[in-house]
């Protein structure tokens, strides 16, 4: 039985990357109901909600520029990858166990360091060779990333140099 004579048919929108991003909403508005029902005052969730709104805005101006993306590219004939398309599994898996040992090392790296750290060793895991971008990328995300954790939220962190 010849299967190759059998026309792929492509659904109308992203169906995965749409439900995937609407289930990620859901939470996101369900962890922002839960909070404000829970809350004692505005300082409850004060920080919760208007994170969680930003959040869910984010995701649904996703599905739609992935709706549109989708509906751009006409649908091929055949599901062949294109080259330099494909993602190699191993690199998903050095992403997961970088993400691991960030998370493990904090304690010892602190959380600037190893955030640091992490970002830039993120950058090589996913492809980038440049090793100034990667640096600067990861300076330029750290940083404040640090900053409104510690300084402005007061979120006790143990840090080295920040």
């Amino acid at each position: 039985m010849d299967r190759t004579a059998t026309p792929t048919r492509r659904p109308a929108w992203p169906v995965g990357a749409v439900v995937f991003t609407l289930a990620v909403a859901g939470a996101f508005a369900w962890y922002a109901v839960d909070v404000s029902l829970k809350a004692r005052g505005p300082t409850d969730w004060m920080m919760i909600v208007p994170a969680a709104a930003i959040g869910i805005i984010a995701l649904l101006v996703c599905i739609v520029e992935d709706v549109r993306a989708h509906r751009a590219v006409p649908a091929p004939d055949d599901e062949v990858p294109a080259a330099g398309d494909e993602t190699h599994p191993l690199r998903s898996i050095a992403f997961m166990a970088l993400l691991a040992a960030y998370v493990a090392a904090i304690p010892w790296t602190g959380f600037d360091v190893g955030t640091f750290l992490f970002l830039a060793a993120a950058l090589v895991v996913q492809g980038e060779r440049s090793w100034w971008r990667c640096l600067l990328f990861a300076a330029l995300v750290t940083v404040p990333v640090v900053y409104v954790f510690v300084h402005l939220l007061q979120v006790r962190l143990a840090t080295l140099i920040l």
